[in-house]
């Protein structure tokens, strides 16, 4: 049952914008008249929210242990993540879902895999921009699972281009860049734009860099729905480069950093890698790997707020900026698909236009910008009103003391006090004066 408030307590009244002008402009105002603070974030300049799907409970993927894999279904796992180049054989059908590493020789065993693993999804992530891949091969074992709605077929991997040093931008334009063409590709086949996006999935890294990460994944996300009109489908992987080889253990805090930024960035499916893949703790590595998705998901509820990172100024505007960047990228290796500039998703853009600064039409644009000079003052620093006046014979100076603020002060007397730290002790004479050396 839900409490009434106490009478006594009224709700706050309403303020508007005005009234919140006047009570900063009465404290904070610049030697011009002019107020030195601006707001962060206010409902008149609110960015477009990616696309979220209402279901927020991600599938925590695990990395395939054929000692492990009974213990790991059980314990949680909804997926496993099979390397098929590792492998000789297909592993027995479990109750989770199974995701395919890419592989080029994946497409001579589709439909051994699907009647394999019949009772739940697949997802073969197969990327077309690889060498040797198929693509009308690919597009049409994509067609075969959208009508028989298995799982996906096409992945658009980022992570192999993270882990080769690419930054989160060229990770995000290749990613974008890869399912463009897989959406391509598919609708030459003879699917649907719907149909064809919903056969994709991203597979991007996530690091320690939280708010990078976040802004990833919203970026692709945003990206996404403006080139296919879809919900774009995000497994995140923790990366591999931002692993630690001497003292392994602090990967453990890393992956768990990266699987909380993967979360808030609103991924589907997270695989976890473990903090050490050789040696004798390979299985307590592969344990606490699983362990970490699960206390975040039953215990601290990570999955329960969509879109948490919505609102603050400083994730809308790294995600605004990473966009932006990658944009920039895709319209250098995408050509005229990706000509047009980057549609703005502000609700106010054509308010900012309107309120730009004018362009000085007499300035050399070759010219350099001028520094402005740095003004010391109370109003500016307001430590330099505190500080106590000084006697004038402390500083023995030639210039009159109400010539100089207490910055020049501050500065003369410390490099004094220097100059006699690093100067000679004085030796005492054999006559008991004193001689500087």
């Amino acid at each position: 049952m839900s409490q009434k408030p106490p009478e006594n307590i009224k709700p706050f009244p309403p303020s508007s914008w005005e009234d919140w002008q006047k009570r900063i402009s009465a404290n904070l105002i610049s030697e011009k008249g002019e107020s030195l603070t601006k707001p962060l974030y206010a409902k008149n300049n609110e960015p477009q929210n990616p696309p979220i799907p209402k279901n927020r409970e991600w599938r925590i993927h695990q990395l395939y242990a054929p000692d492990t894999i009974e213990e790991d279904v059980k314990n949680g796992a909804g997926a496993i993540r099979v390397n098929l180049s590792k492998m000789t054989d297909l592993p027995k059908p479990r109750q989770c879902a199974l995701s395919i590493d890419d592989n080029t020789a994946l497409l001579a065993m589709p439909h051994n895999i699907l009647p394999h693993w019949s009772h739940a999804p697949v997802h073969l992530d197969m990327d077309i921009t690889r060498p040797k891949m198929d693509s009308k091969r690919a597009a049409e074992i994509a067609k075969t699972m959208s009508q028989e709605k298995r799982g996906t077929a096409l992945a658009a991997n980022g992570v192999l281009f993270h882990e080769e040093g690419a930054s989160h931008a060229e990770e995000l334009a290749r990613a974008i860049f890869s399912a463009w063409q897989a959406l391509q590709a598919c609708e030459k086949a003879g699917l649907s734009r719907q149909n064809a996006a919903q056969q994709i999935r991203f597979i991007l890294a996530a690091d320690a860099q939280i708010f990078l990460t976040i802004a990833k994944l919203r970026a692709c996300r945003i990206l996404w729905a403006n080139l296919a009109g879809e919900t774009a489908q995000i497994h995140a992987m923790t990366s591999k480069r931002m692993m630690a080889a001497k003292n392994p253990l602090t990967n453990a805090n890393r992956v768990t950093a990266a699987v909380f930024a993967a979360i808030c960035g609103g991924a589907d499916d997270i695989t976890a890698r473990p903090y050490l893949t050789k040696g004798a703790e390979t299985l307590q590595a592969a344990r606490l790997a699983l362990n970490t998705q699960l206390i975040l998901k039953k215990e601290a509820h990570a999955g329960r707020v969509a879109d948490p990172a919505a609102g603050s100024f400083a994730a809308e505007a790294l995600t605004n900026d990473l966009r932006q960047a990658a944009w920039k990228i895709l319209a250098k290796i995408g050509g005229k698909n990706f000509a047009s500039p980057l549609p703005n998703l502000s609700k106010n853009a054509a308010t900012q236009k309107k309120n730009a600064a004018p362009k000085n039409p007499r300035r050399n644009p070759n010219q350099k910008p001028l520094r402005e000079k740095r003004r010391f003052s109370s109003q500016s620093r307001p430590f330099l009103s505190r500080l106590r006046p000084l006697p004038a014979r402390t500083l023995s100076l030639h210039v009159s003391r109400k010539t100089m603020d207490n910055t020049t002060i501050c500065r003369i007397l410390h490099r004094r006090r220097k100059q006699r730290l690093l100067s000679p002790k004085p030796r005492r004479r054999t006559d008991g004066t004193l001689s500087r050396l």
